[in-house]
This record gives C-alpha cells, structure tokens and sequence, in this order.
C-alpha cells in the first residue's frame, strides 16, 4: 500500500531512506499504546558487545502480566538482509543483561514495581524483533529459522507533514487476561458465539486482531452473549478451539488454542 486515507487527507507511504532510525523510535515510543496495546515500551540507547560487535538496542518492550519482553532493533536500510539483521539477532538472543541495566530499563518504562519487572528482565531471556519498513516476503521465514521476530513498521506521511503509523507482519503482542471462548454457529457462517459476554462486553467500539493485523468484526447481543460475526475474508477452520483475549478495555485478541 502507498497510500492511506485518514480524516479526509491522503497520506503517503514514506520510502525507507526518507526515515532517519531516531524518529523511528520516538514515534514507535510514541504511538505504543496503539501500535503495541498492553505493552510496556520505551526507546532504548543501550549498546551492548557480542564478540566484540557492537550490539545497539532501540526499542524494548515487556508485558508485566505474561511476564515476557522483547528487545528490538530499527532497520531503515537493508543491503545485506545476513549482515543487517540476522547478524545483530543472532547476537541479541545471547545477550545477558547486569542488575544496572535492569534497573535503567524499568525507570524508563515508568512503573511503580521496579522489582517485578527487573526480576523478567534478569531472569528471563527477551524475543528480539527487528522493526524493517520494506521487508522482502522471504526474510520472514529467515527470521524465523533465527527465531526472531520480523515486524513491518510503515510510516505514511501528507503534506502539513502529519504522520500516521501502521504496524503489522509478525509483532510483539501482550498475552492480556482470558475472556471468553469462542464457539462457532454452523448454520451462520462467520459466526461465532462468545458465551456469557453481554453484560461484560465494551460500550464503544472494540478493537480485534487477528494473526497480527486488525479484522472489523459486528458484534450483536444474544440473550447473556455476544455473536461476534467476521469479515469474509477472515477464515477460521473448524476443528480448532479459539478463544478471545483482553488486552485492553476495547482491545481484544483472537487467539488459536495452538497459539495460547
């Protein structure tokens, strides 16, 4: 996609080379609470060694409820998708951290339990993401051989230099509280019924996602539950247990049991 159309203006996707790694990360930092809900994420200047590399981090992120956390680095220009990527993954995975860095990185996520979160940090080995704005459809799966994390940060950008950010590919995702199962209606086709959803259910618009990218669902009170009725472009197969999760007040996940 090279354009996007928003509040009635046309934006424009930005090429890679027009984006400098810096505003990259304030305006991911910035735009957190949308991009990433339920995430904790602050912008990062450590650098780290790995055989005497240099390793710098940009991003961090961390969920305090699935107790889990990512390291991430910005890419804007790829030449060697070997060199440029996989090279700093490989060495991001084996990277510990000292009980200072820890401490740094919980101030900087603003949180009232320094503890907890420095004791995931210490004792828990973070994914890594690297954060690339015009992937080749081959480098997901090389990421993924590395087990790493390729996740698609587009930038699109009109004329009164108003920026609009869209996140999607394979991102870090909070693991948020279970809320209900989700079972399907064979005589309707995209339908699902979420049991015992009414009286719990938000009273503005909700927000579901989808392996990674956000679906428009219709939502529709049945008796003590909630009918959840998909695109048709979104296909969930039979046989396989989904349930939904609640990562904010409006934000929701769509889960596999195989994904849980």
């Amino acid at each position: 996609m090279t354009k996007m159309l928003a509040d009635g203006s046309v934006y424009r996707r930005s090429h890679p080379s027009h984006l400098r790694r810096f505003e990259l990360q304030d305006a991911l930092t910035y735009n957190a609470t949308h991009l990433l809900p339920g995430l904790l994420v602050t912008k990062s200047n450590l650098v780290k060694y790995f055989n005497n590399q240099e390793v710098p981090i940009d991003i961090i992120a961390l969920d305090p409820q699935g107790e889990k956390w990512w390291v991430g680095i910005i890419v804007t220009s790829i030449k060697n998708f070997d060199l440029d990527v996989l090279v700093p993954i490989f060495a991001m995975r084996r990277l510990t951290y000292l009980v200072s860095e820890a401490s740094d990185i919980a101030t900087s996520l603003s949180v009232d339990d320094d503890e907890s979160i420095k004791d995931i940090i210490l004792n828990t080995t973070p994914d890594v993401v690297a954060f690339v704005s015009n992937p080749n459809p081959q480098w997901f799966e090389q990421m993924h051989n590395q087990e790493g994390i390729l996740a698609v940060l587009e930038v699109f950008s009109e004329e009164a230099d108003t920026r609009i950010l869209r996140l999607n590919g394979n991102i870090p995702a909070a693991q948020g509280s279970y809320f209900s199962a989700c079972a399907p209606l064979p005589e309707l086709p995209h339908v699902w019924r979420l049991e015992g959803t009414a009286d719990r259910w938000p009273s503005h618009n909700v927000v579901v996602e989808w392996e990674g990218d956000r679906i428009e669902p219709t939502f529709t009170p049945s008796g003590n539950d909630m009918l959840l009725k998909l695109p048709s472009t979104c296909h969930l197969p039979f046989g396989t247990a989904y349930s939904l999760w609640r990562i904010t007040t409006d934000h929701f996940i769509l889960r596999s049991e195989d994904s849980i």
